[in-house]
C-alpha cells in the first residue's frame, strides 16, 4: 500500500481498479461484435486510455 494513502483511500483505488478492469473487458467483447468501423475506433481509443487509466491506479495503489 502507498505510504500516503490512508486505507480507505487505498481500499476505494482498489475497488476502482476493479471496475476499470471489469469496463475495459466488456469492451474488449463488444469490439468483437461492432461492425460499424466508427464504433471499433471508438472503442479501441477508450480501451487505449482505459489501459493508460488502470497504469496509473495500478501506481498509485502500489
Amino acid at each position: 500500500m502507498n505510504q500516503n494513502l490512508a486505507a480507505h483511500e487505498a481500499l476505494e483505488l482498489h475497488e476502482l481498479l476493479s471496475l476499470k478492469t471489469l469496463c475495459m473487458q466488456k469492451e474488449i467483447s463488444y469490439l468483437d461484435m461492432a461492425q460499424d468501423p466508427d464504433l471499433k475506433d471508438l472503442i479501441k481509443t477508450n480501451l487505449i486510455e482505459g489501459r493508460e487509466m488502470i497504469t496509473e491506479l495500478q501506481k498509485t495503489v502500489g
